[in-house]
């Protein structure tokens, strides 16, 4: 079996596409339309949940479940993962004096936390009743 699996790399590609938009409407509605950084957040996150849900759902998990319980349960398992992240990361930083030096260092170990967390509960419980 190999370390990576074929579903976990597309997930991370995927993330990959989610992070793009996340960028793009901070810093069109962010930045260009006035709104500042974090308001502009919570519009952001939620698209790039919406767009990586729809994109796992049809090209990486194949799903044919209810619409409004997937989604809603992916919604929330994207949250476990920032939540999850954000913990790594302040722990990196406020324990590790290298993480406090380099903060972009625990803030990628926060994102591969993130990262497994997202998808370990979006195998499991969002697209749990999909077949390999």
């Amino acid at each position: 079996m190999p370390i990576l699996s074929v579903r976990f790399v597309r997930f991370a590609v995927i993330g990959g596409i989610g992070f793009v938009i996340e960028a793009a409407v901070i810093t069109l509605v962010g930045r260009h339309l006035g709104w500042g950084a974090m308001n502009a957040r919570m519009l952001s996150f939620p698209c790039a949940v919406l767009v990586t849900w729809w994109l796992n759902r049809k090209y990486n998990f194949r799903s044919q479940n209810h619409l409004v319980v997937e989604g809603s349960s992916y919604f929330v398992v994207q949250v476990a993962g920032a939540l999850s992240n954000l913990a790594v990361y302040a722990s990196c930083v406020s324990i590790f004096p290298f993480f406090a030096a380099w903060p972009v260092a625990g803030l990628a170990v926060g994102a591969v936390a993130g990262l497994l967390v997202n998808f370990l509960l979006s195998k499991h419980f969002v697209f749990g009743q999909i077949k390999a």
